[in-house]
């Protein structure tokens, strides 16, 4: 039940995230791919050229969220008349397990981390800053943003990543918006058509950073939109080597003069955001 109730909770980062194993809870560099490659010409009789990607560092680390629960033998005993609350306490927990994986990325969202490159995540030195409200408009300002995204390879010729729009995040205040807007991007069996995300943690009353207790906060204003994470991700939520993300239960028998049964349930998780590319934020200030 308790992994049943994490699954009842909607995922809001599915598409945008990568999830990647961790060795260690200690904090290591994850290394991604900074600059992209390309395919050269090549003559009759020679081999093909050498090709060389560089590297980029992100620091990460992976952090145990954990919360039990303990009935007494008497309150299963009494459980005849109430099962129902006996069984929705499991389900709660696996609920506040994806509450705290959700609050986790979108706390540190908000939070404008800096990047590899040493400048913050969202930034004009980026070009994925906007302050266009949500409308056709700022909708095809911050695809263009996306779109227009590449890198230079060693020899000075640029790579276009073609990035492309899928996920448009919206606050509460903007859902309704958001679809309307997202309907003049549909085309018929398109797996590319738009997909709107509501999550009010980009909204107003914000969200609680399960690392620091911190309440992180925004505006109804604002809107994001990301690219797949399978184009490039920006986003990767790391895990213990050998788990996966998913909350893990251990339950245990009461002793020392306690009768009974506990479960505890725990989430060894870490957040880090690799890249920028993949990411439009805008105010909704403009």
């Amino acid at each position: 039940m308790v992994v049943a109730g994490y699954g009842e909770v909607a995922d809001t980062t599915k598409g945008i995230i990568a999830e990647l194993p961790s060795p260690t809870f200690l904090a290591n560099d994850l290394v991604t791919i900074e600059e992209t490659t390309r395919l050269r010409r090549q003559r009759k009789g020679r081999p093909a050229e050498h090709v060389a990607f560089s590297g980029a560092t992100t620091p990460r680390s992976i952090t145990r969220y954990s919360a039990q629960i303990t009935f007494d033998e008497m309150d299963a005993v009494d459980s005849g008349t109430t099962t129902g609350a006996f069984l929705m306490s499991f389900t709660e927990l696996g609920r506040a397990a994806r509450r705290c994986y959700l609050d986790l990325v979108w706390s540190k969202f908000l939070q404008n981390p800096a990047c590899y490159d040493g400048t913050a995540m969202v930034h004009a030195n980026h070009a994925n800053s906007i302050t266009t409200a949500l409308g056709s408009a700022g909708l095809n300002n911050a695809m263009t943003k996306l779109l227009g995204q590449s890198f230079l390879a060693d020899n000075g010729s640029v790579n276009q990543l073609g990035l492309a729009g899928r996920y448009l995040v919206v606050p509460a205040a903007l859902n309704e918006k958001a679809r309307e807007v997202a309907r003049l991007y549909q085309l018929d069996g398109d797996a590319n058509n738009l997909i709107v995300v509501p999550e009010n943690r980009l909204g107003a009353n914000g969200t609680t950073d399960p690392e620091t207790s911190t309440v992180i906060t925004s505006s109804d204003t604002c809107w994001a939109l990301f690219a797949p994470a399978a184009q490039r991700p920006a986003v990767v939520v790391s895990y213990l080597e050998g788990s996966n993300t998913s909350p893990k239960i251990d339950s245990y028998t009461l002793d020392k003069g306690q009768w009974g049964m506990g479960w505890a349930v725990r989430l060894d998780i870490g957040v880090a955001f690799v890249d920028w590319r993949s990411i439009v934020f805008s105010s909704g200030a403009g």
